[in-house]
């Protein structure tokens, strides 16, 4: 007779407690980078995000990720399910290489041939940002499975800048608004 209660009392504590468990579970508030949306978010829910050197405003969607190595700023975009992409900011004093060897450089990387040196400056597309004279490139990768890059390269003094949005060419043709949104609102504080 003891036994059966006592087994009785272990089936009913253990019954809240797994109850308990899946209460906590399913109440829970899901991570933000786990959550893969099917489509891209409006454009109305972009925020500011700012550092010494940087005014922008991103994209619905777009992750702030912490700064490594010689970035400014880095930036994660996650599409659907298991596809993302990346956005980077960096500086490097002008004498690390030419604009052409750069500008080349993205050009293999997304599996294009690259240009003549001498053409390279004439292919792209003159901008500025702030008063920065800069270049803005789209270099969509002819296959599935390779990386489209849009960039921009800026040269001011001794200093020139990169901003890099990287990733799957679906998922960057999705998108192409949200970069024309963050370049269109890119500020520079001042030059570093």
């Amino acid at each position: 007779m003891k036994y059966d209660a006592f087994i009785k009392t272990l089936q009913v504590k253990h019954s809240a407690v797994a109850c308990t468990v899946v209460l906590m579970v399913s109440c829970a508030p899901e991570h933000s980078s786990h959550i893969y949306p099917e489509d891209t978010v409006g454009l109305e829910l972009a925020r500011e995000w700012s550092d010494n050197h940087w005014q922008v405003k991103l994209p619905a969607g777009w992750i702030i990720e912490p700064v490594f190595g010689m970035r400014d700023a880095s930036f994660r975009v996650i599409g659907p399910v298991g596809t993302e992409a990346e956005v980077s900011i960096s500086s490097l004093p002008i004498q690390g290489g030419s604009l052409a060897g750069n500008v080349n450089r993205w050009r293999v990387q997304a599996g294009l041939q690259p240009w003549e040196d001498d053409a390279v400056q004439s292919l792209l597309t003159p901008i500025t940002i702030t008063d920065w004279p800069a270049y803005r490139m789209e270099f969509v990768s002819p296959e599935a499975d390779g990386q489209t890059i849009y960039g921009i390269i800026m040269e001011k003094d001794t200093k020139r800048t990169f901003i890099k949005f990287s990733g799957p060419p679906a998922m960057m043709k999705s998108q192409l608004d949200a970069w024309n949104f963050f370049v269109k609102n890119l500020e520079i504080r001042h030059a570093h």
